[in-house]
């Protein structure tokens, strides 16, 4: 899992001194650490180690990222060149950088550990009293789960002692939360503190929510030692895994419900070793040498629903009964494992089918095809990935999505899109996305389109179908209906009034690329 910077410091400090400049952020953001090296690009979110024996390219801008940076024995080094472009950076003296590379590994893996625990404990069917026992250790402060009338439904066995004389109920009169209205109380689904109770401790509490109603609250009493900036978010993420729970996730099909979790946790980042990844997959026999493909099936079309969500999700999966299927993002994630057993999996000519077009296709396409026409619902398929990398499957959601929205906007009466068919006008829309056309395309093919408009011309018709055609005089002619001797003439005017070289290769693309741009109607005006 990721951690925060915050945490990073506070457990760096029990074992090496070190200055901080900058704020150390509490949010759980933070990637397993990489050396900062010459030439590799900077990401936000990630934690760098460099020393003063190393020259690194300084980022092209300022970064969300945590630098540790090992400073000479006998001065402060260079760390003074990264503080403009690093959130944080910890600066160390005379101390080894694999030392401190190993503290920062053993930390992450501890708490790669404790969700490591919590994922079992889903997946095995366990409770909600075995998720707080083994997050004692995280904590360190007494943990409750009570419903909406303050009754307990578990805390931390560690504390079973001393729990008659705690208490968590919010003391009258001093309820009062700093900068929230009553409804935010109630409302709120990130952590929130608790001022003071009846024994005058603080406590942290998620409120959980079960169809939109609150129905219980999981807390942490400041009772062993203070809270610490970054326990809010490790409540929160405690919370997601005790949602589970509670939301009723634990039963006789746990094989196949829990997979959906793990997918869902890998999208929205909460997995940032590879490792842990492989272990939480094997176990459902999605294997590291199986092929994949996922699809994103939109629900906020406007449209009259015909089916329930959870019709839709057993729909999708009595097509094909191996895939996990869940809500994410206001949509229905599809993912599904092309090596397991079944029919109605794609099969290898699932990118040739774009809705019912005529063309040749293959069970899935022609199932889910009707499926999505009969509840009025679209999808869009990523291209195939390898399960090698299942740790990076965020792309290729976000490739289904891309396809949906264009096929949605280019091919309105189908229902299936498939990404590889819309990979070229994903090219040609994200040239243009923050400039248009005019400005990024060749400009001496605008001169041509003005020359062709003063002397009612063909100069840039014929420089398109003479790239197109791989310069070839014999085709091009043929295809514009002209003498060859025409078209000789035509590429002499064109040389001359742009000063092109056309045979030079570096050219061709860049102007083939300038036609497609220009061709798609992007903003041309004379």
């Amino acid at each position: 899992m990721k951690i925060s910077a915050d945490i990073l410091s506070r457990e760096l400090k029990k074992l090496f001194n070190f200055a901080v400049f900058g704020v150390l952020d509490s949010e759980l953001s933070l990637e397993r650490p990489l050396f900062l090296r010459d030439g590799a690009g900077v990401k936000d979110n990630q934690i760098y180690i460099t020393d003063a024996a190393m020259t690194s390219e300084l980022p092209e801008k300022k970064t969300r990222s945590l630098l540790l940076y090992i400073q000479t024995d006998t001065g402060i080094g260079a760390v003074d060149r990264y503080i403009d472009f690093f959130d944080a950076i910890l600066a160390f003296r005379a101390i080894s950088l694999f030392d401190v590379y190993d503290a920062v590994q053993n930390i992450y893996s501890r708490f790669d550990k404790w969700d490591a625990e919590l994922q079992d404990i889903l997946i095995g069917n366990g409770g909600v009293q075995a998720m707080l026992d083994c997050s004692d250790p995280v904590f360190n402060n007494p943990l409750i789960l009570h419903d909406n009338y303050f009754k307990v439904i578990s805390f931390s066995k560690q504390y079973a002692e001393a729990f008659p004389s705690m208490s968590f109920a919010p003391e009258e009169g001093k309820t009062g939360h700093i900068g929230l209205s009553e409804y935010d109380v109630y409302s709120m689904q990130r952590a929130v503190l608790f001022p003071t109770s009846r024994n005058g401790v603080r406590s942290l509490y998620v409120n959980l929510f079960q169809q939109n109603r609150l129905q219980y609250r999981l807390l942490v009493l400041e009772h062993s030692r203070k809270f610490f900036p970054t326990d809010s978010a490790l409540l929160e993420h405690l919370a997601d895994r005790v949602q589970a729970v509670l939301s009723g996730l634990q039963d006789n099909a746990a094989e196949r419900v829990r997979l959906p979790g793990i997918i869902r946790n890998i999208l929205v980042e909460e997995f940032s070793n590879p490792v842990s990844v492989r272990e939480q997959l094997d176990k459902f026999n999605w294997l590291h040498n199986h092929q994949y493909i996922c699809m994103k099936v939109s629900l906020d079309d406007g449209s009259v629903k015909k089916v329930s969500l959870p019709a839709i999700c057993e729909g999708i999966k009595k097509i094909v009964p191996g895939s996990c299927v869940f809500e994410y993002d206001s949509a229905v994630a599809v993912f599904i494992n092309l090596n397991e057993p079944g029919e109605n999996n794609p099969g290898a000519s699932v990118d040739s089918f774009d809705g019912f077009s005529g063309e040749k296709t293959d069970r899935f396409s022609i199932l889910m095809g009707t499926f999505l026409i009969e509840n009025n619902l679209k999808a869009g398929v990523s291209a195939q990935f390898s399960g090698s990398g299942f740790e990076n499957i965020k792309p290729y959601y976000t490739q289904a999505g891309i396809a949906l929205n264009l096929g949605s906007r280019d091919k309105p009466m189908a229902h299936l899109y498939y990404f590889n068919s819309f990979a070229k006008l994903q090219i040609l829309e994200s040239c243009t996305r923050d400039l248009p056309a005019s400005l990024i395309c060749a400009p001496e093919l605008i001169a041509l389109k003005e020359y062709d408009r003063k002397h009612k011309t063909e100069l840039y018709l014929t420089l398109s179908k003479y790239l197109q055609n791989h310069l070839s005089h014999t085709q091009t002619a043929i295809e514009l209906a002209i003498h060859r001797s025409t078209l000789i003439y035509r590429l002499e005017r064109i040389r001359s009034i742009s000063s092109l070289n056309i045979e030079d290769s570096n050219n061709q693309w860049y102007l083939l690329l300038s036609f497609k741009l220009l061709d798609q109607g992007d903003s041309y005006k004379m």
